[in-house]
């Protein structure tokens, strides 16, 4: 309130606000097309297995080629975002994108479409890596956490509805559908963030090999703040990617109802990531994340007993992935800001090596899930409690850990 009648005093102050406003609006929106660009076209697995004839193997090549040329563009975006600028990469990505999803909308064979989501993959890193590095560009560690919530809860919002809408699109316009949506998608994007994203610095000294991640891997805390958070996080990746084919063609849930159960983790997510400020002030950091803790190791436990008896209700498993949902925000809020702050003067190639590593995680799991399928639920089961048992290998080395003061 101090800060719209200080700006509404003040016309200068009042054009910054909206400035700012504005920019966090254009992030926002960036993130969601990298949500989308894996959640709203999974629905169509189905249709497109079924029209080039595919096994579930190949049909999962559409998120593995994918993830491995984002994982592969992820390392040098990092350091091109320090010595050229964010504003720079980010819209190049952009554009490779857009061409991408040309290729992926109108390719005659699959394998057209493969390359066309390749070049969507090394497209979206630039986006992907360098939307919150701005973020962390202007604000503080205590701040960006309740930014982080923000994000992660209007992204995860529009992940969970992205599932729905592509059930939908599917339904009425057929698989290409959802391509053209997200080329459309795209081109909003590339536009917003030509005028909207900050020009900010360069640092022509960085140096675009390699051996600029030195520091990074060297440094122990930060590979093990990384398997934390993506033990804690890459589960949800690993699930949404195998769910199509295993809810609808093994489970029998139909399309039209499948996007629901698909986006109702993300929606809780989203709900908690809101909320977590809120429960930060009256709980405390220490107290959420031990909570979290518990409640994601009850799930680890539940995954290994539902693999162990092939549970094959979607309700009960879509239930059991909520929970985890919501209780990983609260250390993943808390500690990503941490850990990109570990080393000075190297937030975009520690995003990029986190982001690279979630991807490079998620296409082996998939790929490894997909090749022992047999349509149960047991190899998913068994690769998400292996997620599980990473981060608290991680908890257990890096305990006891900081955690920030609670202002109320």
């Amino acid at each position: 309130m101090v800060l719209f009648e200080a700006a509404s005093a003040y016309p200068y102050l009042s054009k910054l606000c909206g400035l700012v406003m504005y920019l966090l609006f254009v992030l926002i929106f960036i993130e969601l097309l990298c949500g989308a660009e894996v959640d709203l076209f999974v629905p169509s697995f189905p249709l497109i297995q079924e029209v080039y004839n595919l096994t579930p193997f190949k049909v999962e090549l559409l998120m593995t080629v994918n993830l491995v040329g984002y994982a592969v563009s992820c390392i040098f975006v990092g350091p091109m975002g320090d010595k050229y600028g964010r504003r720079e990469v980010i819209l190049w990505g952009l554009c490779l994108f857009v061409f991408g999803s040309l290729f992926c909308s109108f390719a005659p064979t699959f394998e057209l479409i493969l390359l066309g989501r390749l070049f969507q993959g090394i497209g979206i890193a630039g986006p992907a890596v360098l939307a919150f590095v701005i973020v962390a560009d202007l604000y503080s560690v205590e701040k960006q956490q309740t930014l982080l919530g923000l994000f992660n809860g209007l992204i995860t919002i529009g992940m969970s509805t992205a599932p729905v809408l592509g059930s939908f699109i599917t339904g009425y316009f057929g698989w290409r559908g959802n391509f053209n949506t997200l080329l459309i998608f795209g081109l909003l994007c590339t536009l917003l963030s030509f005028h909207a994203l900050p020009k900010g610095t360069h640092n022509p000294s960085v140096s675009l090999s390699l051996t600029s991640y030195k520091e990074v891997l060297f440094s122990s805390k930060v590979l093990l703040y990384c398997l934390l958070i993506l033990g804690l996080g890459c589960g949800y990746w690993v699930f949404i990617s195998l769910s199509p084919v295993f809810y609808m063609e093994d489970l029998h849930v139909p399309l039209e109802r499948f996007g629901y159960f698909q986006g109702a983790p993300a929606l809780v997510f989203a709900v908690i990531s809101f909320s977590s400020p809120y429960f930060y002030r009256l709980l405390g950091h220490r107290a959420c994340f031990i909570g979290a803790s518990v409640v994601s190791l009850a799930v680890l436990i539940c995954y290994l007993y539902m693999s162990w008896i092939n549970v094959d209700s979607p309700y009960v498993i879509t239930a059991v992935i909520c929970v985890v949902s919501g209780a990983v925000i609260f250390p993943i809020n808390v500690f990503y800001p941490v850990l990109l702050d570990l080393i000075p003067g190297a937030k975009a190639r520690i995003s990029s090596f986190i982001m690279a590593l979630r991807l490079v995680i998620t296409a082996f799991l998939i790929q490894g899930i997909s090749f022992f399928y047999d349509g149960t639920f047991a190899p998913i089961g068994l690769g998400l409690a292996m997620c599980l048992v990473g981060a608290f290998w991680a908890i257990k080395k890096l305990w006891p850990m900081p955690f920030p003061k609670t202002h109320p």
